[in-house]
């Protein structure tokens, strides 16, 4: 095809313009490829701790059974969600950490 992409790509212009719908179609994708993915208006509150964790969850699961949003799009916003909860959980275990070493060194000294 290396030799071959400038002529064939001229034959579907070529095509688009005698109005082949295929060629029409095929033309418009590259020109302006389809959007993978749209806004989503899911209403989820701030999340501040673990309990918002599940109310957030709960929200999109809402969403998807009512229709307002497709599964594909709720796995994208659950892994919103999961790196929200790691943080989270990575500033939870880094406090204990330093609660732990203030500790040793009260005990040390």
């Amino acid at each position: 095809m290396d030799g071959d992409a400038q002529a064939i790509t001229g034959k579907a212009v070529e095509l688009a313009k005698a109005g082949d719908m295929t060629a029409i179609r095929l033309c418009l994708e590259r020109i302006l490829p389809p959007r993978k993915c749209r806004p989503l208006k899911v209403s989820l509150s701030k999340i501040e701790g673990p309990e918002d964790i599940l109310k957030a969850v709960n929200s999109v699961l809402l969403a998807v059974s009512s229709g307002k949003i497709a599964p594909d799009e709720a796995d994208a916003l659950l892994r919103t969600i999961e790196a929200a909860r790691k943080a989270m959980e990575t500033e939870e275990l880094h406090r204990e950490l330093n609660d732990l070493q203030t500790r040793l060194d009260l005990i040390g000294a």
